[in-house]
């Protein structure tokens, strides 16, 4: 029986009576996250672009996600009001069909997920001052492949060879944005009270990031769209970071030791050959790809992924205690990650736990994470929230050592509200290791000033 069943069945046996929020209940307050300044990983940007100012140019992970969820809820929040049809399952149906739609629309513009999945990648450049750039910004609409270009060979040689490990989470890290994104939404949603039609985002998101690590495994995807875009890329400039994200991630996994210039001379005779095909890969490599492709799948096992926000619990003493979950799957710099987040109301609290697993090739290690949410303290207008993970994960990062480091991660985030304005500090420290939507592998101090914007 998975945790998960054993989890549900406990509730159900043992704290009846059960009662589920679905996600078309009642209307929301949009919720709008600017993340102003994110130090030090902001004068790492501003070495590649020359200037703290244009250094905005890359926006860090918190940066670009707070950005791109902003757009989507906006954009979800504006169908919920313009949608008021009194019978609940018309008016469900109708913001749904109009969110699938914007998802598509939104595939081609900024802050939309495609850009949120290109600055990801922009960002682990980005943190060694390497620039680059995100061509959503040309608006490419219904075009197959959308790239990170203006990117130097000799950055790359310089990642791939001296941080290895960082190489491959370059490759993954565009994946990682949109669970992150999930993640991210369907927090808000529980302890935020949003009502937003984020279903169909929360499905083809998933479901594009399962397609996409999937079809790395399968040659005639790749081979002819990889030969067109060699003969058309004759200027370095032109050319995508790394081509099929998911080949180069496992290439470099199983191979950490091998040169980058290795990969050889570009047809054209100028630069280095980037695009890894998936008829270069080994058997072992094309399999353990299609393993962790189904394991992606892992991310639909949440009540949020048929709109159920939240179930609630009343307990014998008459306190309500509103609890939910979600599987996630992510490729890391290492591996892989699973972890099952478990989110609780009640007692005037907020709060998450998740138990994590992090595996490599040969070994399987164990986290935990906890968090508290916007707790108000010594008056309800000053709210605290903190996050506390620790881990082991392995030595240095890597896809098949069986030594095990101990890590992990502290933060706390004090938030100021008044009126629909909500300013905002933020510090956060961690030892070496992978974290979601961190840039840094290595160990880090960060702090950030922000601004949220609550409208009712």
């Amino acid at each position: 029986m998975r945790i998960t069943d054993i989890i549900m069945l406990s509730l159900l046996v043992f704290m009846p009576p059960v009662e589920v929020h679905a996600q078309a209940e009642g209307k929301s307050t949009l919720i709008l996250d600017f993340p102003l300044i994110d130090l030090p990983y902001q004068l790492r940007a501003a070495d590649a672009k020359g200037n703290f100012i244009t250094g905005y140019i890359h926006p860090g992970m918190p940066q670009s996600l707070a950005l791109s969820n902003n757009l989507v809820t906006s954009v979800h929040y504006g169908i919920g009001r313009i949608v008021q049809i009194d019978e609940g399952w018309i008016d469900f149906l109708v913001e749904n069909t109009l969110a699938t739609g914007f998802y598509f629309l939104q595939s081609g513009l900024p802050f939309g997920i495609v850009w949120l999945h290109e600055e990801y990648h922009k960002a682990v450049l980005a943190r060694y001052g390497m620039d680059s750039f995100n061509e959503v910004y040309t608006f490419p609409f219904f075009k197959d492949m959308i790239k990170v270009s203006h990117v130097k060979d000799e950055n790359l040689i310089h990642l791939s060879d001296n941080k290895p490990a960082d190489f491959v989470r370059l490759n993954a890290a565009g994946a990682e944005a949109q669970i992150h994104q999930v993640m991210t939404l369907q927090a808000y949603s529980f302890y935020y009270d949003q009502s937003l039609p984020n279903l169909p985002f929360y499905w083809l998101s998933i479901f594009n990031n399962f397609a996409y690590i999937f079809s790395c495994t399968q040659n005639e995807d790749w081979e002819e769209n990889i030969n067109e875009l060699n003969a058309k890329e004759v200027h370095i400039k032109d050319r995508d970071f790394t081509g099929p994200d998911f080949t180069a991630w496992v290439y470099k996994l199983f191979r950490p030791n091998v040169s980058y210039q290795a990969r050889g001379t570009h047809p054209s005779g100028t630069g280095i050959d980037r695009y890894i095909r998936p008829s270069q890969l080994t058997s072992e490599e094309k399999e353990y790809l299609a393993g962790v492709a189904f394991k992606h799948l892992l991310n639909f096992v949440s009540p949020f992924m048929v709109g159920i926000r939240k179930i609630r619990i009343s307990s014998l003493s008459g306190d309500e205690h509103v609890f939910n979950f979600a599987l996630r799957h992510v490729l890391t710099s290492f591996g892989e990650s699973i972890c099952l987040d478990l989110y609780y109301q009640g007692m005037g609290y907020n709060l998450m736990v998740s138990p994590h697993i992090y595996q490599n090739y040969t070994t399987t290690f164990f986290g935990l994470e906890l968090a508290l949410i916007d707790k108000p303290i010594f008056s309800h207008a000053l709210r605290i929230s903190g996050r506390l993970m620790v881990w082991t994960q392995p030595e240095a990062q890597s896809f098949t050592t069986s030594e095990p480091r101990v890590g992990g991660l502290m933060g706390i985030k004090l938030a100021y509200k008044t009126g629909i304005w909500e300013p905002y500090l933020e510090w956060e420290a961690k030892s070496r290791g992978w974290v979601i939507g961190n840039v840094f592998l290595d160990e880090n101090f960060s702090g950030r000033v922000g601004l949220v914007i609550r409208l009712p």
